[in-house]
């Protein structure tokens, strides 16, 4: 198996073109021609926890999977890795292009390394890559499918009801509460209503978890600093820090009983529940599973 890492262009929210990185791993084999293999990577804020960082033996999907007869295609996503700009968490049609422009460029990709390529597409991922999987499928199938012919997926563990989950989550103890900033601050990013300013929607002591999101911190430290101001400045243990901890009453107040609120608006424009896959998709979960209801 050979391990690459990629820079390829794909568009931002603004439809702008910006470079992304990824990773590609290719059999070292030039006998047969390969399928693809695209596979979405769960939660990742940090630069360093994204494939293309990992191309050595850390990324043992990579490795494994085309040790078994694929083309691993391996997006960081907008924003990530070495990527411009800031990462649309949980964004349907930024995550849905970032696989589709890397699928589309891998494949050539692997020619130029002398590594014929089927017309085979298989695409998976896990929690946040479970919904960019379901993303990318949807996108492919009704926009791309002169180009792409998805052969089967596997969406795993994904919040692909992004308007019921995030309800969910945010008034249980939540094993993640960073989960709820990255959301928030990437639809802002993308929509510009949900807030004016950090100060209407965070209580006092928040305000600054948005300059966290830098790549530069990992989930949890952003979740251990969340949980040292709820216990500082408020006096809440971690065991029951739930995230509308953080969230000022007015906002969720408001946020609960109008449903035209912007912030549902956005969680509603990501819900990937209403389309029928045309190719075989298995979906999976795990009755354990305290992170994605």
């Amino acid at each position: 198996v050979n391990g690459y890492k990629v820079f390829y262009l794909t568009t931002d929210e603004n439809n702008s073109l910006v470079e992304s990185t990824g990773a590609i791993f290719l059999p070292d084999n030039s006998d047969i021609a390969f399928p693809i293999l695209s596979w979405q990577h769960g939660t990742e804020v940090s630069n360093l926890g994204v494939p293309s960082a990992q191309i050595n033996d850390q990324n043992a999907i990579g490795i494994i999977s085309t040790s078994h007869g694929y083309i691993t295609i391996m997006s960081d996503y907008l924003g990530l890795g070495e990527g411009e700009g800031d990462h649309n968490y949980c964004h349907s049609k930024t995550e849905a292009s970032a696989i589709i422009d890397l699928i589309i460029a891998g494949k050539y990709f692997a020619q130029e390394q002398g590594v014929a390529v089927n017309e085979q597409v298989f695409l998976m991922g896990y929690s946040q890559g479970g919904h960019a999987t379901m993303a990318a499928v949807k996108e492919i199938e009704e926009n791309y499918s002169s180009i792409i012919s998805i052969t089967a997926s596997c969406p795993m563990a994904g919040p692909y009801s992004m308007s019921d989950a995030q309800t969910t989550m945010l008034d249980v103890v939540y094993p993640n509460p960073g989960y709820f900033p990255y959301i928030i601050y990437s639809y802002q990013r993308v929509y510009g209503n949900l807030y004016t300013s950090p100060n209407e929607l965070f209580k006092p002591g928040y305000e600054s978890l948005f300059e966290l999101y830098n790549g530069n911190f990992s989930m949890g430290q952003i979740n251990d600093s969340i949980w040292a101001i709820a216990e500082n400045n408020y006096e809440i243990n971690q065991s029951d820090f739930k995230p509308v901890d953080m969230i000022r009453n007015e906002y969720y107040l408001e946020y609960l009983k109008n449903i035209n609120h912007p912030f549902r608006q956005a969680l509603r424009d990501n819900d990937l529940i209403d389309f029928i896959p045309q190719a075989p998709m298995q979906l999976i979960h795990c009755n354990a599973d305290d992170n994605v209801p």
